[in-house]
């Protein structure tokens, strides 16, 4: 009933938000996206095949030129929260063998490096303020899925640095 439901919900250009122009959309749209993708991925059921490269295709236009996400009427400058969402749909859509392009994921780093910190490692909510553990940590996994090793140092003093702080 659940792939019913999902499938139902998905709109003709691939996103699922009632309202392709809400505030709740780019977040919708991943979560949903993570969803279906991490179904087909268990089931191989080749009818969510469409579904999922629908999806995926939909996240991919929505991708800022900075190579972020973020919400419809804000900047275009991005927001790490919302990237971290749909670089985690990208990364799922990967892993449930759905064709993402390596460039998109070269664009989350250049996003990325216009969040970072002085420091080299935190991440803040959007380019260049509001710097929180909780978006250090989505920038890391971001980075990590991006490409990036687990022993960069970006990404070792970025796991010490959280190890001493408590995630927003």
């Amino acid at each position: 009933r659940a792939r019913s439901w999902i499938v139902a919900k998905q709109r003709p250009d691939g996103g699922f938000a009632r309202n392709a122009a809400s505030a709740e959309t780019p977040y919708v749209d991943a979560i949903a996206t993570i969803a279906l993708c991490e179904l087909y991925a268990m089931t191989r059921d080749e009818s969510l095949r469409e579904p999922c490269e629908r999806a995926v295709r939909q996240i991919l236009s929505t991708q800022l030129a900075t190579g972020g996400w973020h919400y419809p009427e804000q900047s275009l400058r991005g927001d790490t929260s919302i990237t971290g969402w749909n670089v985690m749909a990208l990364q799922t859509a990967r892993m449930a063998r759905i064709e993402v392009p390596d460039s998109v994921f070269q664009r989350v780093q250049k996003y990325l490096d216009s969040a970072l910190s002085r420091d080299g490692f935190q991440h803040g909510y959007t380019p260049g303020k509001d710097f929180r553990p909780s978006m250090t940590a989505v920038g890391l996994l971001c980075r990590q899925f991006s490409g990036e090793a687990r022993d960069h140092s970006r990404q070792q003093q970025g796991a010490a640095y959280l190890a001493t702080q408590r995630i927003d």
